[in-house]
């Protein structure tokens, strides 16, 4: 009963690290991440990286293997949100020349 609860707390490991592609890729195609929480995945990665550093000090490779590919795709995620976000002072600028533009527009 133990390997095979290994087994599928590993793969079901990996399918939870991967799963962060699907949003990824909605980043990407619609160039935009704001309605993803930058902070939520401070957090998460943090999360990863010490379940995975408490898999090497207990020696779980089930640990190691999951938090591995979690670290990697999350801190992935975090490039792609940093990349896509759009900038406070952008989006002030923007909206000045929108509303210049209305107003010669009447």
């Amino acid at each position: 009963m133990l390997s095979f609860l290994t087994v599928a707390t590993t793969v079901w490991g990996l399918v939870m690290a991967l799963a962060p592609i699907l949003q990824i890729r909605l980043m990407i195609r619609t160039k935009d991440s704001s309605s993803v929480s930058l902070v939520w995945m401070i957090i998460l990665v943090i999360g990863y990286l010490l379940w995975f550093s408490y898999g090497i000090a207990s020696g779980s490779a089930p640990l190691i293997i999951a938090n591995t590919v979690s670290s990697i795709v999350g801190t992935v995620m975090l490039i792609v949100i940093l990349r896509y976000r759009e900038n406070p002072q952008t989006l002030a600028r923007q909206r000045v020349q929108e509303v210049l533009a209305e107003d010669e527009a009447a």
